[in-house]
């Protein structure tokens, strides 16, 4: 797992590391010296994206960064390691423990690198890579997430031409919109839980706040999805026994503008599934997690501008990771904020390689949330 936030600790262990190299062994001051010079390191003082160099590891083992940054290793470790490109374009020499190294990228690609003490060209070892990404307002890295077909080749309208979602959906081909709008009943909400089979449909809301599917504390899921290249948008799910919006067993998905509150199990939710995404959605009031991406290695997905709070877990991803990125989003008042784990009685374990990136992560520990009683 990699955590990306502030690096004022590397500074402070940094600094006092350099006073014991240079004081701490008056006697080798000269040797010191020279290894110094033939390293090329020199005193720390940061800025911009840093990977800190520990014995026998990278961390972040991964980087990604925009054309034109100096990326610093600060070699935090007990011993001299190197930062050598697996195509020999830069060698760093001996940074010994204390020092640092740096190196600018200035075009789009990926760089992989290793310690030469450590770690061997294609992965080996200590090793790790710089990933330049082609924009420079990337942040997260873009997946062959499902998108929306433009134009769709048929739109068709709940509840004008079908009185219930999952006759929309079933009546669906690849390539067609299912568009829902508020339901005709007196309380003006859906009482179904909707299984999707057909792939490549977006399946969307007309008005987030008024497409409201009510499980009614009987009903399932809202939406369980179990084909490849669904897209849900822009609706509300409450009320269910299990979830708001699921998808298993899929590839290419992706829900945005969703609203999960107060279901049985958990938010939003994809397990076993790749090439994903969620976005600009909310969870809250869940006694599992409100987001969770579980049992997929690598998940090739991304969880990014979403809201959580008010739930046993903001986020669970078992077994999850390499390349999935949390991004953007505020996780507050759960009993738990960010919580990726690894549980061996199911599929994938352990989780590994998450980036968690530009969160905010606040006022959690909330026993108040609704949780399961074991």
């Amino acid at each position: 797992m990699k955590l990306v936030g502030p690096l004022h600790w590397y500074h402070r262990r940094t600094q006092s590391r350099t006073l014991f190299s240079c004081f701490g062994f008056v006697p080798l001051f000269f040797l010191v010296c020279i290894l110094l010079a033939a390293c090329g390191g020199s005193s720390p003082s940061t800025s911009g994206p840093t990977v800190s160099a520990i014995d026998n590891a990278f961390s972040p083992q991964e980087l990604h960064i925009k054309a034109g940054d100096t990326v610093t290793w600060v070699n935090n470790g007990q011993t001299a390691h190197t930062v050598t490109a697996d195509d020999n374009s830069y060698d760093s020499g001996f940074v010994n423990p204390g020092f640092q190294y740096t190196h600018i990228y200035t075009k789009p690609g990926r760089y992989s690198y290793y310690c030469r003490l450590h770690g061997g060209p294609g992965g080996s070892g200590m090793a790790g890579v710089i990933i330049v990404d082609p924009s420079s307002t990337t942040t997260v890295p873009v997946f062959n997430v499902a998108r929306t077909s433009t134009p769709p080749h048929a739109i068709l309208r709940v509840p004008e031409q079908y009185s219930t979602i999952q006759a929309a959906v079933n009546a669906a081909a690849p390539g067609d919109l299912v568009s829902i709008g508020p339901n005709n009943s007196p309380d003006g909400t859906y009482h179904e839980s909707v299984w999707v089979k057909t792939p490549g449909i977006t399946i969307r809301g007309r008005d987030r706040n008024k497409v409201i599917l009510d499980g009614q504390y009987n009903l399932d899921d809202g939406f369980e999805v179990l084909a490849n290249n669904v897209v849900i948008e822009n609706m509300t799910a409450w009320h269910y026994e299990g979830n708001g919006f699921y998808w298993t067993g899929v590839k290419e998905y992706r829900g945005s503008y969703l609203t999960a509150y107060n279901n049985g199990d958990y938010g939003i939710y994809s397990f076993s599934a790749i090439d994903g995404q969620f976005d600009n959605s909310l969870a809250a009031g869940h006694p599992d997690s409100g987001f969770y991406i579980g049992a997929c290695h690598p998940c090739n997905a991304f969880i990014t501008n979403v809201i959580t709070e008010d739930n046993a877990l903001g986020f669970s991803g078992t077994n999850a990771g390499d390349d999935l990125v949390i991004s953007n989003s505020v996780w507050r008042n759960n009993m738990s904020g960010i919580d990726p784990n690894t549980l061996d009685s199911e599929p994938g374990p352990p989780q590994d390689g998450a980036t968690i990136i530009n969160n905010l992560v606040e006022n959690n520990n909330n026993f108040d949330a609704p949780a399961k009683v074991l």
